[in-house]
C-alpha cells in the first residue's frame, strides 16, 4: 500500500477503534451477501432431489438470516466508516490549524486559496480514503480470503484456480490504472488548489471596485482549470473502464473453470451436486466486491496528492522550539527583561535583530520607533513567542524565556495587530475575543474605555451590529479601538501594539494614541511604531537602528 498510508494512521490514532470496528462490519456486509448466493445456490439444487423438508430448514433460516443481516450489516458499516473517518477528520484539521497558529507570524507560506484548499478539500479527502478506500479494500481482502478458503475446503482445484485468478487480478488492474492515477490525481489536485486561489483571491478583491476590471483574467484562469480538469477526468475514466472490463474478465473466466472443474468431479462422484452448485456461484458473489477495488485504489491514488500537500504544511519548521520541560510561571512574574537579543527568522539568511535590550515592567511605557522592515513586528512576535531569539538574555520574571512555552508568554501579553482582524459578527463578539466569557456590561465598559460609547449608542443595534467581511462597514479608526476594546477586556499585564495607527488620519490617530496612554495605566506598554509624533508621551524610545532617542525612566 502506498507509503502514506501508514503515516496517516498514526496521525489519526484515536480513530483507530472505530475504524476496526468498521472493518469488520464491512466483512461481515459482503460475507452475508456472498453466504446469500451460496446458500441460495446449495438449497436450489438440494431440494431438486425432494429430500424431507426438515434437512432443508437450517438452509431456508440461514437464506432469511442473510438476507436481513446484509442490510443491517451494510447500514452499520456506513455509519461506523463514516464516523471513523469524521474523527479522524477533526484530528488531522486541529493538527493543522495548530500547527499553522505557530506558523502564522513567520509569514504566509500558501496563497490564501491554497490553504484553504487543504484546509478543507485535501482533508475531506483523507476522510474519502477511510470511507472509499481503507474499509473496502480491508473488508474486500477478508471476504476473498474466506472465499477461497470455503471453496478449497469444498474442491481444492476450484479453490486453487480462484487462488490464482485472484492474484492476477490484484497485480493486473493496480498495474492498469498505479501510475497512471497516481500522476493524474495529483496533477487534478494541483488544479482544484490552483482554482481554489483564483476563487478565492477574486471574492477577497470584489469588494474593491479597482480591481473588478481583472474579474475577466480570473474566469479565464478558472475556465483554463476547468478544461484541464474535464482532460484529466477523461483520462482516468478510460483506465477505469479498462479495469473494469479485466474485472468482469476475470470473474467470468473463474466461474467458467470452476464450473468445468465441477462438472468433472461431479462425474466421477468426488463432491456432491448442491456442492458443485455452491462452489460454481460463489464466484459470482466475488464481482462485486472486485469492481470496488479499482475505484479504492484510484481513491488511494487522490487521497495521496492531498496528503502530501497536508504533510507538507505540518512538516513545515516552526519559528519556536518549545522547551522539553516546562517551569512554572509565577503569578508575579509580570516583567520581561532583553539584553543584547538578536533574532532571525527560519530559512533566513541573517538575523532581523541584533544586540536589542529592552525592560518591560509594571508602568513603563516604551515606543519601538525605525522604518519598515528595520524588525519592530519582529521583536513584538518575539515578545509574544512566536519566534526564538538567537542569542542574548530573554528573561521573564527573571525566568529563562526557553524554559517557557510560547503560551505561557502569552497569556501575559495583549496584542494588537497592525490590521485588526475583525470577523464578520457583531461588535461585542469581536470585543469578546479577548475573553469569551465576558458579560454585556463588561464588554460596553470596555467599549467606553476605548472611546467607542457613543458611537455605539447611535447604531441601530448597538452593539449587536455586524461590523461586516473583514470589518468593511467600520472606519480604520474604529477598527483599532475595537481591537484596543480587545486588548482591555483581556486584562494582561503588558500591552502591545503593532503600529496602531498605521493607516489612519491624524486627528483620529492622536486620539488613539492618548486613549492608548490612558489605557495602560500600570501596565507595561510597548509601542512599534514609524510614527514620530507621538514620541513624548513614552517613557523610553528605541530606535532599532541603535540610537537612543529618549530615556525617562
Amino acid at each position: 500500500m502506498t507509503t502514506y498510508v501508514p503515516q496517516l494512521l498514526r496521525l489519526v490514532r484515536p480513530a483507530w477503534g472505530r475504524l476496526l470496528i468498521a472493518i469488520l462490519v464491512a466483512t461481515l456486509a459482503s460475507g452475508s451477501a456472498i453466504a446469500l448466493l451460496a446458500v441460495s445456490a446449495w438449497l436450489i439444487v438440494r431440494a431438486s432431489s425432494h429430500p424431507p423438508v426438515l434437512q432443508l430448514m437450517v438452509a431456508v433460516v440461514a437464506v432469511r438470516f442473510f438476507g436481513i443481516s446484509r442490510g443491517v450489516f451494510r447500514y452499520v458499516e456506513r455509519l461506523g466508516a463514516h464516523e471513523a473517518a469524521f474523527e479522524a477528520l477533526g484530528v488531522v484539521r486541529l493538527r493543522l490549524y495548530d500547527h499553522l497558529e505557530r506558523l502564522a507570524p513567520s509569514g504566509q507560506l500558501w496563497r490564501r486559496g491554497d490553504l484553504l484548499t487543504r484546509l478543507i478539500g485535501d482533508v475531506d479527502s483523507l476522510a474519502s480514503l477511510i470511507t472509499r478506500s481503507l474499509v473496502p479494500l480491508a473488508s474486500t481482502a477478508l471476504v476473498f480470503a474466506a472465499a477461497i478458503t470455503t471453496t478449497a475446503v469444498i474442491l481444492p482445484s476450484a479453490g486453487l484456480l480462484l487462488l490464482v485468478v485472484v492474484a492476477v487480478f490484484a497485480v493486473v488492474v493496480p498495474a492498469l490504472t498505479g501510475a497512471g492515477d497516481r500522476r493524474d490525481e495529483a496533477a487534478l489536485v494541483a488544479l482544484r488548489a490552483e482554482r481554489g486561489s483564483i476563487l478565492t483571491e477574486s471574492i477577497l478583491a470584489a469588494a474593491d471596485p479597482g480591481l473588478r476590471p481583472a474579474a475577466g483574467r480570473w474566469l479565464d484562469g478558472v475556465a483554463v482549470a476547468d478544461a484541464n480538469e474535464e482532460r484529466l477526468a477523461s483520462r482516468m475514466a478510460r483506465r477505469a473502464g479498462m479495469a473494469s472490463a479485466v474485472t468482469m474478465v476475470c470473474i467470468a473466466g473463474v466461474v467458467a473453470g470452476i464450473w468445468s472443474l465441477s462438472a468433472s468431479a461431479l462425474a466421477v462422484g468426488t463432491i456432491a451436486p448442491e456442492n458443485a452448485g455452491l462452489v460454481t456461484l460463489l464466484p459470482l458473489g466475488l464481482l462485486e466486491l472486485a469492481q470496488l477495488v479499482q475505484p479504492a485504489l484510484a481513491q488511494i491514488q487522490s487521497s495521496r496528492a492531498s496528503a502530501e500537500r497536508i504533510f507538507d504544511v505540518l512538516s513545515a519548521p516552526e519559528p519556536v522550539t518549545e522547551p522539553d520541560r516546562v517551569t512554572a510561571l509565577p503569578a508575579d512574574a509580570i516583567g520581561i527583561s532583553m539584553s543584547n537579543v538578536s533574532v532571525r527568522w527560519p530559512d533566513a539568511e541573517g538575523p532581523a535583530v541584533e544586540g536589542f535590550s529592552v525592560d518591560l515592567r509594571p508602568g513603563r511605557k516604551i515606543a519601538l520607533v525605525g522604518p519598515s522592515g528595520c524588525g519592530k513586528s519582529t521583536i513584538v512576535a518575539c515578545l509574544l513567542g512566536f519566534v526564538d531569539a538567537n542569542a542574548g538574555s530573554f528573561e521573564v520574571g527573571g525566568i529563562d524565556r526557553r524554559t517557557l512555552s510560547g503560551s505561557q508568554l502569552r497569556s501575559l501579553s495583549a496584542w494588537g495587530d497592525q490590521q485588526a482582524h475583525l470577523f464578520d459578527t457583531t461588535v461585542a463578539e469581536n470585543v469578546r475575543l479577548g475573553d469569551p466569557r465576558a458579560s454585556d456590561g463588561q464588554v460596553r465598559d470596555v467599549l467606553r474605555r476605548a472611546q467607542l460609547g457613543d458611537w455605539i449608542d447611535l447604531l441601530p443595534k448597538g452593539m449587536g451590529t455586524r461590523v461586516g467581511q473583514f470589518g468593511s462597514m467600520v472606519s480604520g479608526g474604529q477598527r483599532q479601538r475595537i481591537a484596543l476594546a480587545r486588548m482591555l477586556l483581556a486584562d494582561r499585564p503588558i500591552m502591545l501594539l503593532d503600529e496602531p495607527t498605521a493607516g489612519i488620519d491624524r486627528p483620529t490617530a492622536a486620539a488613539l494614541m492618548d486613549d492608548i496612554i490612558a489605557s495602560a495605566e500600570g501596565k507595561a506598554l510597548l509601542v512599534a511604531t514609524h510614527d514620530l509624533e507621538y514620541l513624548d508621551k513614552f517613557d523610553q524610545v528605541i530606535d532599532l537602528s541603535g540610537q537612543l532617542v529618549s530615556n525617562h525612566p
